[in-house]
């Protein structure tokens, strides 16, 4: 992957973010990147929660993760990621 292609991101087919974890209601919007894995899924997710970047996140050998590798969110990210392979099943 180039720098260039790092934060394209494919507008049409964001998706709305409804998520109740730990108590709490997050509302919000996912973006999928328009890179692509060999199967078609996005390589990669821009997800904002309240109008706000919350995390670029990707699921590789070790699940879900923050692409950046900072933090670990209390499974938060592992939710959000549960929730966008249900969307595209």
């Amino acid at each position: 992957m180039t720098k260039k292609n790092w934060f394209k991101m494919d507008n049409t087919g964001a998706f709305r973010l409804e998520l109740d974890f730990n108590g709490k209601h997050y509302s919000g919007i996912i973006l999928p990147s328009e890179e692509k894995d060999k199967k078609g899924f996005p390589v990669y997710f821009r997800v904002e929660i309240d109008g706000r970047l919350y995390a670029y996140i990707c699921c590789g050998e070790i699940g879900w993760h923050n692409r950046d590798h900072k933090g670990g969110y209390d499974g938060l990210i592992d939710a959000i990621g549960k929730y966008i392979h249900e969307w595209y099943e």
